[in-house]
């Protein structure tokens, strides 16, 4: 459906830069990324190494529980990918980007990062 992928791609830029902006904001985004609505996210203790939290900061299950506690069914990690429906909105990709925020805020807070 030509509509849909015209969606997709409308909806894929924001996204991306609402991701974006949320990269400026926590230094534990070390990078994000993506091509019509598959977007990916890094998650890094260290920007300039790269490197990833250790495993004992157990990231993925802090992140994944604060996504579930907003209502978020995505997984968290160090490498996370998101890719909402095709059929997404303008006001679904704000909701996802600001559940994001809160949580990217949240854990950043609790892990320093």
């Amino acid at each position: 459906n030509e509509g849909m992928v015209e969606n997709a791609a409308t909806q894929g830029a924001y996204l991306l830069d609402g991701l974006k902006e949320m990269k400026e904001k926590y230094q534990m985004i070390g990078d994000v990324r993506g091509l019509g609505l598959f977007c990916g996210i890094e998650i890094v203790a260290d920007r300039e190494t790269k490197e990833y939290f250790p495993t004992e900061a157990d990231l993925a299950n802090r992140i994944t529980s604060a996504f579930a506690e907003n209502g978020l069914l995505l997984r968290g990690g160090d490498r996370m990918n998101v890719a909402p429906p095709l059929r997404i909105t303008r006001n679904e990709v704000d909701d996802l980007v600001s559940i994001m925020d809160k949580v990217f805020d949240q854990v950043s807070k609790n892990i320093g990062g």
